[in-house]
């Protein structure tokens, strides 16, 4: 589920042209795998009409740029439903995968800035980047959203929990975190890829159980549109770096995102593929057929799009202020 949505990759992959044009998640996030540029024209692209959560995805950023959210007033979660989303919180092994985030986070920044503005990354820039991707602030804000997200899904709660606390999840969790883990390491990486494309070659009845798991989980849709949340994002902290009177419209920040959705599709579909090949290797095909079956349960669909929605607005906050000291950097004010 979440250890599948990339939280990288969505700044450009030089912010040095952020300077003259001005990012692309997440990832997972995305949200944060892969870094893409945009071009300099901006081109509104139309292949993403029409597909729900991403055509509706600027209009939503730009009511809430910061991601930001909350309960309603009168809607305040009781302990007894925060304890119960927290202990699947708990289930789903979260609490062990923050630290993975948190140091690829850390890592892209380091790699972001070194691409940037080389001989200025230094301890400033790297002190920034560990507040942005602080292991112990992202579980905290993931875990609000989570409860959030999930209040008053009370009967999807238990179903979810039932699953991860069974043999079949547990094992789901630990394949999970350690395959994500593994992917901090490039080679490790590289080799996943390979095995992959070994698969495809073979014409593996796997790849099969894994586009499944994939659908079951609406993960390249999800990863799409928290990677162009997180693009947009990332503007829009660049731009507040900008002087006012220069200071670039989320409109046309949006348009310029737009234009590279189908890159950011591309980007996570590989992504996903990769991860999911890796994490579930050791899955026989009945238990990959269990896992894909929770997935499409009404539990599993109403948990994943938690996940995906907490996720996102934990990242696009994170991003948002990535952008913003990457712009202070740019125009050579203190961070």
């Amino acid at each position: 589920m979440f250890r599948g949505i990339k939280t990288t990759g969505s700044g450009r992959r030089s912010a040095a042209s952020a300077a003259a044009k001005s990012p692309g998640f997440p990832l997972v996030f995305l949200l944060l795998g892969a870094c893409l540029s945009l071009p300099s024209p901006p081109v509104l692209a139309q292949e993403g009409a029409g597909r729900p959560g991403i055509a509706a995805l600027p209009g939503v950023i730009a009511a809430n740029p910061a991601g930001e959210t909350g309960p309603a007033a009168g809607e305040a979660v009781s302990a007894e439903e925060s304890a119960r989303i927290m202990a699947l919180f708990a289930a789903m092994g979260l609490p062990q995968l923050m630290p993975v985030l948190a140091e690829e986070g850390q890592s892209y920044g380091a790699s972001l800035g070194a691409a940037t503005f080389p001989g200025r990354d230094g301890p400033a820039w790297q002190a920034a980047v560990e507040r942005l991707y602080d292991s112990a602030a992202l579980g905290a804000d993931l875990a609000a959203g989570l409860i959030r997200a999930l209040q008053g899904q009370d009967q999807a709660v238990a179903g979810a929990r039932a699953f991860f606390d069974s043999a079949l999840g547990q094992k789901v969790v630990a394949a999970e975190v350690a395959a994500r883990r593994r992917l901090l390491d490039p080679e490790e990486t590289e080799a996943a890829e390979v095995a992959v494309m070994k698969l495809r070659d073979a014409r593996s009845p796997r790849l099969r159980l894994y586009r499944a798991l994939i659908t079951a989980g609406d993960q390249i849709e999800n990863n799409v549109a928290n990677s162009l949340g997180g693009a947009l994002a990332f503007e829009q902290g660049l731009a507040e770096s900008e002087p006012a009177a220069t200071r670039r419209e989320t409109g046309h920040m949006a348009e310029q995102v737009w234009a590279q959705e189908g890159a950011y599709r591309a980007s996570s579909g590989a992504w996903i593929m990769t991860y999911t090949a890796l994490a579930y290797a050791e899955l026989s095909e009945a238990e990959l057929r269990a896992y894909s079956d929770f997935l499409a349960s009404p539990a599993g669909q109403v948990v994943n799009a938690a996940l995906y929605s907490a996720s996102g607005d934990s990242f696009r906050k994170i991003l948002r202020g990535l952008g913003r000291e990457a712009g202070l950097m740019l125009r050579g004010q203190q961070i």
